[in-house]
């Protein structure tokens, strides 16, 4: 199996964080980027070219999507 790489969003640090740390035991997932300002997304998904992108859209979703 391929391994997929990630980027991972969320506002808050401990969910990136906590994301990163559940999905490296697959052993298929590489995290390039755990970001949490909102201002350094798109950069991340750009600069990183994510398989998958994991967003934490928090309570406002639109403000989220806006962003890319």
């Amino acid at each position: 199996m391929a391994e997929l790489k990630f980027v991972v969003y969320s506002e808050q640090d401990e969910f990136g964080s906590e994301i990163r740390t559940r999905l490296a035991p697959s052993g298929h997932v590489h995290v390039a980027a755990v970001v949490s300002e909102p201002e350094e997304l798109a950069a991340a998904v750009h600069e990183h070219a994510p398989d998958v992108l994991f967003a934490d859209l928090g309570i406002a979703p639109h403000e989220t999507l806006d962003l890319l």
